[in-house]
């Protein structure tokens, strides 16, 4: 039996004959065909004789068309349903193809993890970082909530300090695309290590920034060391300075500087002044 037959000529047969013709169906319509038979059918057993058989063979749903079936099928069967099609037996009107963050968290403590990690996937908003620090802690078990925390910071996401600690995420790097920028966004800078990481945790932030003035201070301020022999710089050796026949020359009145040119010129004279 083909569905386009059983489609143009159901209403013209008995209970009993559509209900041969449904076991002997070979294929099946689309969901939303199915549900219009399936609401036209006199009874509740009839019904779900149909809705089971499109469910075997693959029949996808829209949520109206759960929407639709709901209060038309016996539970067991509206929950079979549900569960092919994803959405919630209990809460027909939730939408999950068009999740808002709000649904999210107000709904996720119900739900088994094989459909929270389904509904994760499909979020394409999330509330402020307190909400979705409660909801992570929310979670069923640690797969969930480490999928929405990778959802989250790469959605965009930024955590307080606070908010990480609890999460006990202040000091893990996840390896997903972009992860340097992705644990930016969610910490505000990437974690340090090495040196650098133990001189700010012995020194702290002003001990830190403290030195790094010092430091641009004295470089600043620093001159030329007369290393008591030519060191070939001769473009920098201070003016007053002269070398030859390997020692240095002080003092007013010196005429030659360093035999390598000085800092005078190619004449190799030199002045103090």
């Amino acid at each position: 039996m083909m569905w386009e037959d059983f489609y143009d000529n159901y209403t013209e047969w008995s209970e009993a004959t559509i209900r041969s013709r449904i076991y002997a169906l070979e294929d099946m319509g689309s969901g939303d065909e199915v549900v219009d038979v399936a609401l036209d059918l006199p009874t509740e057993r009839l019904k779900a004789q149909l809705i089971r058989k499109a469910i075997r063979q693959g029949v996808r749903f829209t949520h109206d068309d759960f929407v639709y079936l709901d209060g038309e099928l016996p539970d067991e069967v509206y929950r079979e349903l549900a569960a092919h099609a994803g959405f919630d037996a209990s809460n027909p009107d939730f939408d999950e193809d068009n999740l808002s963050w709000d649904d999210f968290y107000t709904e996720a403590y119900r739900w088994s993890e094989e459909d929270t990690l389904r509904r994760i996937s499909k979020l394409r908003e999330f509330g402020p970082s307190d909400e979705v620090c409660e909801a992570i802690g929310e979670m069923p078990n640690r797969k969930c909530a480490d999928a929405l925390w990778q959802r989250a910071v790469a959605a965009g996401v930024r955590f307080t300090i606070d908010e990480l600690e609890e999460m006990g995420k202040v000091q893990v790097i996840y390896r997903i695309p972009d992860a340097d920028a992705a644990q930016e966004r969610a910490c505000g800078e990437p974690e340090r290590t090495g040196p650098a990481k133990q001189r700010e945790k012995g020194l702290g932030f002003l001990g830190t920034l403290f030195f790094a003035m010092l430091g641009s201070w004295l470089g600043r301020g620093k001159k030329k060391h007369d290393a008591g022999r030519c060191d070939g710089d001769c473009a920098h050796c201070p003016p007053h300075y002269g070398y030859r026949y390997g020692r240095w020359y002080y003092g007013h009145g010196h005429q030659h500087g360093c035999q390598r040119g000085g800092n005078g010129g190619a004449s190799g004279r030199t002045y103090r002044d």
